[in-house]
């Protein structure tokens, strides 16, 4: 893996690379479930070192310490000849290497090429959703995520397809299909008819395994969410106490994001804290954990419903509703039937 951090970031125009939204993901799986299709869900193999270089114009260098210089010339003997007086190779990169800075979006490019020229339409609302209608009037969907690849087809044939073009492409792609799949940190189980079942919960075991944290909570957070008090002295204990804080409030963002939006208003406050948490933060993190712990096994069931599909926006506000007497807004929008918590 290269250390892009050292790359000069002026030569290009731009590096961002899209990724799919969390809701194009979510919308995409529940119309899969809602009008019956077949899922399958992709991995490419060592997707960027697929990308050439050359193209960009731009020389990427990359020095090889000591060990790999070792390991180079092992395999390359005639390699020796380019040891530096340090025990280093100064090497030439020929494909997009993980790590340097205009690997992923050569790699979105790339791959969007490969996804159009087999006849699909890059959809409006997200550069990372892709469709295509066949003979029948019936649509295939793929949604990308770096080089996790989510596919929904009427027939696995519409599957098979998309399979050709990705392993004739990129050869090694691993692919799942059925009703159960892993899919960017989420297990997503389609065995009930017209809906998908989503859930974190190995996710969700090793952040509670590793908190320290033990006991339950009923809810995210208490009153007192929005007052701060007692701050954390310049001891290394209260270092570490910040390296946890930071860590765990990460880790309960990337969970609540994706599942777990009943704790949203919290882990959106706790996530201004990070850089200089006082003592409540921390035990308002450590009450979001409890919580999290007496809720485990919770997930999401998305189901669009019968009839035709409806958008609603519920949106509420309150008025002086803190100590400070600030007030608090908030609201959601909702495709289907909208989002059902289990047990």
């Amino acid at each position: 893996m290269a250390g892009g951090n050292e790359q000069d970031k002026s030569v290009y125009d731009t590096l961002s690379a899209p990724t799919a939204a969390t809701a194009s993901v979510m919308s995409v799986m529940a119309i899969a479930a809602h009008e019956g299709r077949k899922v399958m869900t992709a991995n490419v193999t060592g997707a960027f070192l697929n990308v050439d270089l050359k193209a960009t114009g731009v020389k990427v260098l990359m020095r090889l310490d000591r060990e790999l210089a070792r390991v180079l010339v092992s395999l390359f003997p005639d390699m020796a000849e380019f040891v530096d007086d340090r025990g280093c190779v100064t090497v030439r990169l020929d494909k997009a290497l993980y790590g340097i800075v205009e690997a992923a979006l050569l790699w979105y490019k790339d791959l969007r090429c490969t996804i159009e020229a087999a006849g699909f339409v890059v959809n409006e609302a997200d550069p990372c959703v892709f469709n295509r209608i066949n003979a029948d009037g019936k649509q295939c969907t793929i949604v990308v995520h770096v080089d996790d690849l989510g596919v929904t087809a009427y027939t696995e044939g519409e599957l098979d397809s998309v399979y050709a073009v990705l392993v004739a492409k990129y050869g090694e792609v691993t692919v799942t299909r059925g009703d159960r799949h892993e899919y960017l940190g989420m297990v997503w189980d389609f065995s009930a008819s017209g809906q998908v079942r989503v859930s974190m919960d190995a996710y969700v075991n090793r952040m509670l395994e590793g908190c320290g944290v033990e006991g339950t909570a009923k809810t995210p957070a208490r009153d007192d969410l929005f007052e701060r008090s007692g701050e954390l002295s310049d001891s290394e204990v209260c270092k570490k106490k910040q390296e946890w804080f930071h860590s765990y409030a990460a880790k309960c963002l990337y969970l609540v994001k994706r599942l777990r939006l009943e704790c949203l208003p919290t882990v959106g406050y706790l996530a201004t804290r990070v850089t200089c948490p006082v003592l409540s933060d921390v035990s308002k993190l450590e009450r979001l954990l409890r919580y999290v712990r007496g809720t485990r096994g919770q997930g999401l069931v998305l189901r669009i419903g019968t009839g035709r599909v409806r958008v609603t926006a519920p949106i509420d506000a309150a008025f002086a509703v803190h100590s400070d007497r600030k007030s608090h807004t908030g609201g959601a929008v909702v495709i289907g039937d909208g989002v059902s918590q289990i047990l």
